[in-house]
């Protein structure tokens, strides 16, 4: 075999695969342009296992180009140009635009259907009417329809897709109809190797809810997001749900109901939990977990309702974390009054005591943080005072102790417009502020604070990037400047660093 040309990756393969794939990409430019035996002479990496690896990285358009190559090329590569089928919107900066992509006609789908492991419906297509080849699809592995369909026609054909393809492990659905969720739902019990489940219903009726409780025993994700859900008197008929570690839960479910459902998970690790009308029983939370979900690592609780009767509090949270020994990942909101709802406030992190009532002059005794083992912390902070750094550098002095930290997220939840007055109040990440004091976070790989007006510099992004090797995601507006932040994005992408200014992500779900 050839030797590798002087400038080529000599690493072994999966240790560098952004640097591969880059120099794959650039030969297969310059490869489509010349004949199969040039491609042959310059291309020492050409094996079909290294082919597959690398397809994993290309877009379409680059599948395609590479597919066009030689009869080898279009074997590997044809697999995944059609492992993928999405129908969407496109997004930019947040808003979707006017033109939408190309989709592969009928004819090609239905000559690759052995290909295609991937559906992802986000917008009606009249294809799905007009010869769509639902039958001969039978190697479907994620199904995603993120756009309601009110065509009955085409919902009994997907649920006859759902049974035809009984290696089906991922599904999402979203509905707007009782009817609807439990067509679908009923086609999901028929796939045994289901293993997660995410659903977006509205008035799911007692049939649905019991068809999806049926496949807790084999699955190991579950988020369900409904209105008025109708549960069981009891769950006595479930004694156990075995396999599942991560549960999601959003909106108006019953509280009772879903206890009684994190109690029957032993194995649990991830629990998210948003209610906006009830508030989260935490002592019967921390009792649970305490008894039953003892490897829980991940905790995201998220009540929008007002304050009223039990809620989260510091002393409250504070015993639901010691009762979680392994937690690695927190994100919770205080609601203990009407000015700290939906948020931690700076006087609580701080141990702010008033000296003298009405003179807002602060005693100030910072405490421990109850878990220092935080990989993910999401936290919107307020009440800090306009033009006081030193409840700044406090703030940043009880962030820095969190070494493990991954994700750090201190966007404001509200501050979807930019409105500079609710910025107010919140952190600062520039140097003369005291930023620096983070040096220790070496481990970051996410740095978010959507919502929070900044006035970010180079000299503060090139520390960053400097005492943060790991960054990988820049989620935020750096500048209210334009052209500043035009300079700072191409620091950033220099630094293969991937920026954002709008998000509605959860980063948290890249690495837990």
């Amino acid at each position: 075999m050839a030797a590798p040309r002087s400038g080529s990756p000599t690493t072994r393969l999966g240790t560098r695969p952004r640097q591969i794939c880059d120099s794959a990409q650039s030969s297969l430019t310059f490869s489509s342009n010349t004949q199969h035996a040039q491609v042959r002479s310059i291309s020492p990496w050409d094996l079909p296992e290294l082919r597959g690896y690398l397809a994993q990285f290309l877009d379409k358009s680059r599948l395609r180009t590479a597919a066009a190559v030689c009869r080898g090329w279009n074997a590997t590569f044809t697999r995944f140009l059609y492992s993928n089928l999405s129908w969407h919107y496109r997004w930019r900066q947040g808003h979707p635009l006017v033109e939408f992509p190309s989709y592969p006609s009928t004819q090609l789908i239905q000559k690759h259907a052995s290909n295609v492991r991937r559906i992802h419906i986000a917008q009606y297509d009249p294809i799905f009417g007009q010869g769509f080849p639902w039958d001969t699809i039978t190697e479907l592995q994620e199904l995603a329809i993120t756009h309601p369909i009110a065509d009955i026609d085409i919902l009994n054909r997907i649920a006859y897709l759902i049974r035809r393809n009984p290696g089906l492990r991922k599904v999402e659905y979203h509905s707007r109809d009782t009817d609807d969720s439990l067509l679908l739902v009923e086609a999901f019990s028929t796939c045994p190797n289901l293993r997660e489940i995410k659903t977006y219903l509205q008035y799911p009726d007692l049939q649905t809810t019991t068809h999806i409780l049926n496949m807790c025993n084999q699955l190991y994700e579950l988020s369900i997001c409904a209105s008025e859900v109708n549960t069981p008197d009891s769950l006595t008929s479930w004694l156990q749900f075995p396999f599942l570690t991560s549960l999601s839960f959003d909106n108006n479910l019953n509280t009772t109901f879903i206890l009684e459902v994190i109690q029957r998970c032993p194995r649990l690790r991830k629990l998210r939990w948003s209610t906006y009308d009830d508030l989260i029983p935490i002592p019967d939370l921390t009792l649970v977990i305490s008894t039953k979900c003892r490897e829980l690592t991940d905790l995201n609780l998220m009540p929008h309702g007002e304050p009223d009767g039990d809620s989260i509090t510091d002393e409250g949270l504070a015993k639901l974390i010691n009762s979680c020994t392994s937690v690695t990942g927190l994100g919770a909101r205080s609601v203990e009054s009407p000015l700290t709802a939906r948020y931690l406030d700076a006087h609580d992190i701080l141990g702010a005591v008033e000296r003298v009532s009405n003179t807002n002059i602060y005693d100030l005794n910072p405490k421990d943080w109850v878990c220092l083992d935080l990989q993910y912390f999401e936290v919107d902070i307020r009440g800090l005072p306009l033009m006081h750094g030193e409840w700044q550098r406090l703030i940043m002095h009880q962030l820095s102790r969190l070494k493990k930290l991954k994700v750090l997220s201190i966007k404001c939840i509200d501050n979807r417009n930019g409105d500079e007055n609710l910025s107010l109040g919140r952190l600062d990440l520039r140097l003369v502020h005291g930023s620096d004091i983070l040096t220790s976070l070496k481990r970051l790989e996410v740095i978010n604070f959507y919502g929070l007006l900044q006035q970010l510099d180079v000299e503060d992004v090139e520390w960053m990037l400097r005492e943060w090797p790991n960054l990988k995601h820049f989620v935020g507006k750096p500048n209210t400047s334009a052209a500043v932040c035009h300079q700072l994005n191409q620091i950033l992408d220099k630094h293969r660093v991937e920026t954002c200014y709008t998000t509605y992500s959860d980063y948290a779900e890249f690495y837990y």
